[in-house]
C-alpha cells in the first residue's frame, strides 16, 4: 500500500467519522428534547413495580414519575416546577437513580403523600424493599437484596431500551442525510483518489475530528444539553467545510430526487447509509487504525531498485 492509497483511505474514514459525529449530535439533541433517558428509565421502574409488586400496578406510573421529579434526583433545574407541562415533564425526570436513593426518596414521598391508595401501594413498595429482621446484612445497607436483585435487573433492560431507541434514530438520521445530500460513497472515494488538494485537507482535519469524538457526552439539564450540542454540530461542519469538501450538491439536483435514477448512485448512497450506520465510535477505531499506520509507512525503505541522483 502507498501513502497515497493510505491518505486516500484516512480522508475517507474522516468524512464518514465527520458525517457520523454529526448523526451523533443529532441524536443526542433528540434524545435530550425528548427527555428519552428518563423516560426510559421512568419505564424501568414502573416495570420494575408493575413485575414485583401487582398490587400497586395502577399507580406504577406515578411513582415512578414522583420519585424521578424529586427535586433531590431530577438533574434538571426545571423539577421545582409542578405545572404538568408534557415536554416540560420529560426534562424533569433524573437520568439515572440508585436501588438506595430510590427507596429513600420513596419513603420520604410516602410520608409526604396525603392518605389513599397511591400512600398505602407506596407504603408497601418501601416495606417490601427494606430487608426483613433477622435478615443477613444486605450489600446495600437499608435496601432487601431481592429487591436489589430485581432493580438491578429493571436497570438492564432500561439500559438495553435505551440503546435501541438511540440506535433507531441514528439509522433514521444516516437515510435522511445520505437522500437529502445525495451522499455516494463510492463517487467520495473516487473524488478522493483524484484530488490530492481535498485529500490533504482532509487528512489534515482528521485529527481535529478525532478529539472531538472524545469529547465526554453532555452531563447538563437538558436545555443546556441543547445548546452545547447544536454549537457542537455547528463546530463539526465548519472543520469539513474548511477541507473544500462540499457535503450540499452544487447545483442542488432539482427535484431532489432526480439523481437517483442512476441505479450506481442510489447504490452509492445506500451503502453510505449502511458504513454511517455503524457509528461514530466505529469510524473513530477505523480511523485512529489507519493514523497510525502512516508513520510506519513513511519510513518503510524504497525497495524499488530506482536509481537515486
Amino acid at each position: 500500500m502507498s501513502l497515497e492509497h493510505l491518505d486516500t483511505l484516512i480522508a475517507f474514514a474522516t468524512v464518514m467519522l465527520g458525517v457520523s459525529l454529526l448523526i451523533t449530535t443529532l441524536t443526542q439533541m433528540v434524545s435530550a428534547f425528548l427527555g428519552l433517558r428518563g423516560t426510559n428509565l421512568r419505564w424501568g421502574l414502573k416495570a420494575l413495580i408493575e413485575n414485583i409488586y401487582p398490587d400497586s400496578r395502577k399507580h406504577a406510573h406515578d411513582i415512578a414519575e414522583a420519585v424521578l421529579r424529586h427535586p433531590l434526583i431530577s438533574d434538571s433545574s426545571l423539577s421545582i416546577i409542578r405545572q404538568k407541562v408534557p415536554l416540560l415533564q420529560r426534562w424533569q425526570l433524573a437520568n439515572h437513580v440508585t436501588v438506595a436513593e430510590f427507596v429513600r426518596i420513596l419513603e420520604r414521598i410516602t410520608v409526604q403523600t396525603g392518605a389513599g391508595d397511591l400512600k398505602t401501594a407506596m407504603h408497601n413498595i418501601v416495606q417490601h424493599a427494606q430487608p426483613q429482621p433477622g435478615a443477613n446484612a444486605p450489600a446495600v445497607p437499608g435496601v432487601a437484596e431481592e429487591f436489589q436483585f430485581w432493580f438491578e435487573t429493571a436497570m438492564g433492560r432500561t439500559a438495553q431500551r435505551f440503546r435501541l431507541h438511540m440506535r433507531v434514530w441514528t439509522i433514521l438520521f444516516a437515510v435522511a442525510l445520505c437522500l437529502a445530500l445525495h451522499l455516494d460513497s463510492l463517487q467520495l472515494y473516487t473524488q478522493l483518489s483524484s484530488d490530492a488538494e481535498l485529500r490533504a485537507g482532509l487528512v489534515a482535519a482528521s485529527s481535529t475530528l478525532s478529539a472531538k469524538a472524545q469529547q465526554p457526552a453532555q452531563t447538563a439539564d437538558e436545555k443546556v444539553a441543547l445548546e452545547n450540542l447544536a454549537q457542537q454540530a455547528r463546530e463539526i461542519k465548519s472543520s469539513l467545510d474548511a477541507t473544500r469538501l462540499n457535503l450540499i450538491p452544487s447545483p442542488y439536483p432539482k427535484p431532489w430526487y432526480s439523481t437517483y435514477e442512476g441505479r450506481r448512485h442510489l447504490l452509492g448512497v445506500l451503502f453510505t447509509i449502511a458504513l454511517l450506520s455503524l457509528g461514530a465510535p466505529f469510524w473513530y477505531n477505523v480511523l485512529k487504525s489507519l493514523s497510525s499506520l502512516k508513520p510506519l509507512l513513511a519510513n518503510k525503505p524504497d525497495n524499488s531498485g530506482g536509481a537515486t541522483s
